[in-house]
């Protein structure tokens, strides 16, 4: 049995075999104070490093706030006794009869219990904005029922306005599934992003299941960012439904004001409608869904275009591993007079000259590459960069001689599972005799379409510093 004596000296107890909830950060056992009273006692293991302690001190210190206030919040989980060592911090909590994850899983709700319990976790974002303070992490794990009231819980990862430095704040945002576009995107967080995570707890409460699910975290958050909210059963009342699209709108500016407004619009979502008020309901909704569809379509054409851009830098850092693998290669082996200029940006050039001998890189978009449909991925076989090699050595006529080269593509290697730079060389030789480098951009253009070049068949292999070594030799021996 291990005591606890906390900072006001309440005593305290627990065994580790009574364990409730375990996490990567923390557990929480089943415990006893000193008038026998059940509890729940968490316990955060901070490695004892001053960094963790102090970031862990935070939660106790948002505790302590909310707890102070004249009228003591109704719908929060207010700690009873918080205790930290050089090791862990302990939080003495009340003793919740269940979780709203564990309720919805087990009850059938009507559709007013429903509102009735969103209805007061909104009430418990509200108290928490009373305070300068955001949740970040809002999730049905985090939404207790004590003492016959729904209550927002865990202030781990929460943030206190009222404490301008960042220094132990942003540990952590939040869990994917419940998360807003905005935090994934650039971090940025408000009291928006909890309303944000209330339309998911909302859409889950209603419908049963989370509107984006996705074992893959980067696909889950593609979806929160790009996919528009899906539809909620036409049995749902329609200002529910406004309400659930509204909170989990794209853009924290067009989500309601605040947890206030939300109070209020669940309070009136079954009041009794005329004929034109139902009608004009019905019309906002639809330009509303209309506006969200679009929303998230500018949003995925955006995404697409990110990540497309993400490729291309990739395949920059690709090659410039590659190329200093061959720089490394020419100066073990010929000395110090290996000159090499890297400028391979995109486009851009790398160049190594070792007496009279140039081998060049040049790098550079792929022009005339087909529209992308913005709600598919990058296709697996559209190149993102293209490049050639090429070989000098005197004497060298520019009007009378091209110089020997080979192609190379920044795509996506089916064997390798993974985009990669790949030579190509073409079977008559046409290619080492010097095409040019924009008539073949349109040839693979054409390939990354789908449609037939004109350019014969090419053998692709994989660009390795090896590969590209062997090839300079294959040219010197041409030239």
């Amino acid at each position: 049995m291990t005591i606890i004596i906390d900072s006001d000296e309440n005593i305290w107890e627990y065994s580790e075999s009574d364990r409730i909830f375990r996490s990567p950060s923390s557990t929480v056992y089943r415990g006893r104070g000193d008038d026998d009273r059940s509890v729940a006692i968490k316990v955060i293991d901070s490695d004892g490093k001053p960094v963790n302690l102090a970031y862990d001190r935070r939660e106790i210190l948002i505790g302590a706030k909310l707890s102070s206030g004249n009228s003591p919040a109704q719908h929060l989980l207010l700690p009873l006794g918080t205790f930290q060592d050089d090791q862990f911090t302990y939080i003495i909590m009340p003793l919740a009869e269940y979780s709203l994850r564990e309720y919805q899983d087990e009850t059938k709700l009507s559709v007013s219990e429903k509102i009735a319990i969103l209805r007061q976790i909104a009430l418990g974002l509200q108290e928490l904005a009373l305070v300068n303070v955001w949740h970040r992490d809002l999730k049905p794990g985090n939404v207790l029922y004590i003492d016959k009231r729904w209550r927002v819980a865990d202030f781990g990862i929460s943030r206190d306005l009222d404490h301008q430095t960042n220094q132990y704040t942003f540990k952590g945002s939040g869990t994917l599934e419940y998360r807003a576009p905005e935090v994934s995107i650039d971090g940025y967080t408000s009291t928006k992003s909890d309303l944000y995570s209330l339309g998911v707890v909302a859409f889950e409460l209603i419908v049963g299941h989370l509107p984006f699910q996705d074992p893959d975290g980067a696909e889950l958050v593609r979806q929160h960012r790009e996919s528009p909210v899906p539809d909620l059963p036409p049995e749902v009342p329609l200002p529910l439904r406004r309400l659930v699209v509204q909170l989990m709108d794209k853009d924290p500016a067009r989500r309601p004001a605040d947890a206030r407004e939300v109070v209020d619009l669940l309070a009136a979502v079954e009041a009794p409608r005329t004929g034109a008020q139902q009608a004009l309901q019905r019309l906002a909704m639809t330009v509303e869904r209309r506006e969200s569809a679009l929303q998230a379509a500018t949003a995925a054409q955006q995404g697409l275009q990110e990540r497309i851009e993400q490729v291309r830098v990739d395949g920059v850092y690709a090659l410039k591993r590659i190329t200093a693998e061959v720089s490394d290669l020419f100066s073990g082996q010929l000395g110090a007079e290996v000159e090499v200029h890297d400028a391979l940006v995109e486009p851009g050039v790398f160049f190594l000259r070792w007496k009279d001998f140039e081998m060049r890189i040049e790098v550079h978009r792929l022009r005339g590459v087909p529209d992308v449909d913005p709600l598919q991925e990058i296709p697996d076989g559209h190149p993102m960069l293209m490049g050639a090699v090429f070989t000098y050595i005197p004497p060298w006529d520019s009007f009378a001689h091209t110089p020997p080269r080979a192609d190379t593509v920044y795509a996506w290697d089916e064997q390798q599972g993974r985009w990669a730079w790949q030579l190509r060389r073409w079977h008559d030789g046409s290619a080492m005799r010097g095409l040019q480098i924009q008539p073949l951009n349109t040839e693979l253009a054409a390939e990354a379409a789908g449609g037939k070049g004109s350019q014969p068949d090419a053998v692709t292999t994989p660009l390795t510093a090896e590969a590209l070594i062997q090839l300079c030799l294959e040219f010197v021996e041409q030239w």
